[in-house]
């Protein structure tokens, strides 16, 4: 069985997941037909399909966590949380290029 993954549909253009159709002759499947879940597109047998790439929201694999809570410039006040480069409000999980790790 396939997992659930994100794919851009050719036809829809829109982001989706793949449907398996199986097509049976009494008990045994003959056929199996991919499809988009959104249009109902139907891709052929030797079509490549475009799977977007997904990152996780907390796991970042991809090089060190570069948010807010830990930059050098991130100042939390009583009442609002403020990036002391840019005099921007800001919160906690947000990131930015001018990150600069947290000294210890």
């Amino acid at each position: 069985m396939e997992s659930k993954k994100f794919i851009n549909c050719p036809s829809c253009k829109e982001k989706s997941f793949i449907n398996v159709k199986k097509d049976f002759q009494g008990f045994k499947v003959v056929a199996e037909k991919k499809t988009c879940a959104l249009c109902g597109y139907e891709f052929k047998q030797d079509e490549d399909i475009d799977y977007v790439q997904e990152r996780s929201l907390f796991n970042d694999e991809i090089g060190e966590k570069r948010i807010c809570r830990g930059c050098e410039h991130y100042v939390v006040h009583p009442l609002t949380q403020v990036c002391d480069l840019t005099r921007k409000e800001v919160t906690a999980l947000d990131s930015c290029e001018q990150f600069e790790k947290k000294k210890d």
